[in-house]
């Protein structure tokens, strides 16, 4: 049990079912793209944090309960480009499908959402033997169990600078440039008397610097290979 505040706790659920799903998958590739689209359909489905309201106390319990299943139905593109001998890209495009068939306080509860999900790679390569690389995604909405999460997105960054000769690599990395992502999180389902929303933060901005060197003999000789006596053995078993 963990409590978030006076009034509302995390529980354990012992009596979960595993979630077990049924899956169907196509990819087309034409040159660099590569086209994909699948149809998941699970049951016993998992939903975390679901809310249990106690009327008399006023406490809130979270737990993971079983929902009867979900259907996903999911078209990806996978675009790599390179403009320039200096300059490639990786571009992601998801679109997703999906029905969340659920139980709350023994009544049918159904969640359905379609969203997009962008993400992109920039990678340059600089002058004087530094290269840099920008990425970032963005989801205009999502499922998390009975939740809906409202539309969320991140930026990073980073650049690299090689030393000369042996000197290693020096690299700088940013993420969540703009500020770590805030989940929203809401149910409205007032006629199962269940209104309500969060907001939740899981990181921060985070800036890192590393120096990376190898040390040691890079010309390492080839070692003696030796014959051990079973595979002797084996080699005249082969000849006779």
């Amino acid at each position: 049990v963990y409590f978030v505040d006076p009034n509302t706790l995390f529980a354990g659920n012992a009596a979960l079912q595993p979630a077990t799903a049924n899956s169907v998958k196509g990819d087309f590739v034409l040159k660099r793209a590569v086209f994909s689209l699948s149809y998941t359909v699970e049951k016993n489905t998992i939903t975390n944090f679901t809310p249990q309201v106690d009327p008399a106390s006023n406490k809130q319990t979270l737990v993971a309960e079983n929902q009867k299943g979900i259907k996903l139905l999911s078209a990806s593109i996978t675009l790599p480009i390179t403009v320039t001998t200096w300059w490639t890209m990786q571009n992601n495009l998801v679109a997703n499908k999906m029905n969340l068939a659920a139980r709350y306080k023994g009544e049918a509860l159904s969640v359905k959402m379609m969203n997009l999900n962008i993400s992109s790679t920039q990678s340059f390569t600089l002058p004087k033997n530094f290269s840099t690389e920008v990425s970032a995604f963005y989801l205009t909405g999502s499922m998390f169990g009975i939740y809906r999460v409202k539309p969320f997105g991140s930026l990073n960054f980073g650049l690299q600078k090689k030393l000369r000769g042996e000197g290693g690599t020096l690299s700088l990395n940013i993420t969540d440039i703009s500020g770590p992502p805030r989940y929203r999180l809401s149910i409205e389902a007032p006629e199962h008397n269940l209104v309500t929303t969060s907001n939740l933060r899981f990181s921060v901005t985070t800036f890192k610097l590393t120096y990376t060197r190898r040390f040691g003999n890079n010309n390492v000789k080839e070692g003696r290979k030796r014959v051990t006596g079973s595979e002797e053995e084996k080699q005249r078993v082969q000849t006779n």
